[in-house]
């Protein structure tokens, strides 16, 4: 197998955190930056989520691994490698080749658990979660839709957030602990009309374009299902000291005068920009700061690991923790493959590196790359996932 030189990286080896202690991670469909601390007619959109991010470790500069769909977070959340353009890895790929997050936390004592509100074959999650080594995986199938709040009449994507989360709540005190548990959200998902007419936010009517007026108050019942949640584990005591990592799947797409989802790149050519998505981590031991530090999902892993002591990240993550002092340049394999580094935007060209934009807030720069040894990186990408195909997908 072909190896990228100088691509691991040798973690502390000291926890962070109590490595004993429960790990929850959550999901929000369509959560951009943007819409944290964002005011409409006095009303904050996600008054939950702001002060969720006033405790927390927040990352700045954290962008969406979003080239194919939403899975495309989760498979590069676990596996810390970049999704590749047109290609469906959870559909297509033996992902028991390849190492993930999931058995090293299952080796550390952890039950592992999923959760989604979706039909358990939606973009082929149940072959995903059990080939990844989760020990459970709870979809649509596995909650009480008879004593839900809301009707999740004409969603196409599952329960409810609400009664989703409250449900969750429940079964989440009956796993064994320390756990690792992921929760992915549904209700804010395109086109943002699946919230019940009853959660409409009185001051988002004046909002002319439905677009815009469907994702406020979507990211409205989101905010208030997850304080409803947090509310739950804390009467449990499921939440304390636990490590809780929440960030956004990919941002909202939205490009309207009322609101815009993508942060502003000068660009310098017509490109994809980077989709910037919230990353909170909250713990009883973290000092609430802001990071600049730049990562995407495929630092999630290796992140946690870093968190919970492990010593060395398994040999194919591609990522590296947002715990360490490197600084890594941020991939997204595009059908023009991207790289971001200290906020400068390059395209890889057929004749190279080619600088393409960059973000105002750092400014434009030259910067040296080793060219090299990201084209080869590309190359190493493409055989990992390639070489790793299902016989039969």
């Amino acid at each position: 197998r072909k190896q990228l030189p100088e691509r691991r990286e040798e973690l502390s080896g000291s926890p962070i955190v109590d490595t004993r202690q429960n790990i929850i991670c959550i999901q929000i469909e369509s959560l951009d930056s943007v819409i944290l601390d964002h005011v409409h007619e006095g009303r904050e959109v996600t008054p939950f989520l702001n002060s969720l991010k006033r405790k927390s470790l927040y990352f700045d500069n954290f962008y969406a691994q979003h080239v194919n769909g939403s899975f495309d977070a989760e498979l590069s959340f676990f596996t810390s490698v970049y999704p590749l353009n047109k290609h469906y890895g959870f559909k297509v790929n033996d992902l028991v080749a390849f190492d993930s997050l999931i058995p090293v936390l299952n080796d550390r004592g952890y039950a592992t658990a999923a959760f989604h509100g979706n039909d358990k074959s939606f973009f082929y999650r149940d072959k995903a979660y059990e080939e990844l080594g989760f020990d459970r995986f709870y979809s649509r199938e596995d909650f009480d839709e008879t004593t839900m709040r809301f009707s999740n009449e004409g969603s196409t994507f599952g329960v409810n957030d609400h009664d989703f989360l409250l449900q969750s709540a429940d079964i989440l005190n009956e796993i064994e602990q320390p756990f690792f548990a992921l929760f992915i959200t549904v209700t804010s998902h395109t086109p943002f009309d699946f919230v019940p007419e009853s959660m409409h936010i009185a001051q988002f009517e004046s909002i002319m374009n439905p677009l815009v007026r469907g994702y406020f108050n979507s990211m409205a019942f989101v905010d208030s299902a997850l304080e409803l949640f947090f509310a739950e584990l804390e009467r449990s005591g499921v939440l304390e000291d636990a490590l809780i990592l929440i960030y956004g799947d990919h941002d909202a797409g939205i490009d309207k005068q009322e609101y815009r989802s993508s942060r502003p790149f000068m660009l310098e050519r017509q490109v994809k920009t980077p989709e910037s998505v919230p990353l909170m981590i909250l713990h009883s031991e973290l000092e609430p700061r802001l990071s600049l530090k730049e990562g995407s999902h495929a630092a999630l892993a290796p992140t946690i690991l870093d968190f919970i002591g492990e010593s060395r990240t398994p040999d194919d993550f591609m990522g590296y923790s947002l715990m360490s002092d490197f600084e890594a340049p941020v991939l997204f394999l595009h059908e023009l493959p991207q790289l971001l580094h200290q906020g400068q935007l390059y395209v890889l060209a057929p004749d190279g590196l080619e600088q393409v934009g960059y973000d105002p807030s750092f400014g434009r720069r030259s910067i040296e790359l080793p060219e090299q040894e990201y084209i080869a990186m590309l190359d190493y990408i493409r055989d990992v996932i390639f070489s790793r195909r299902a016989v039969d997908p």
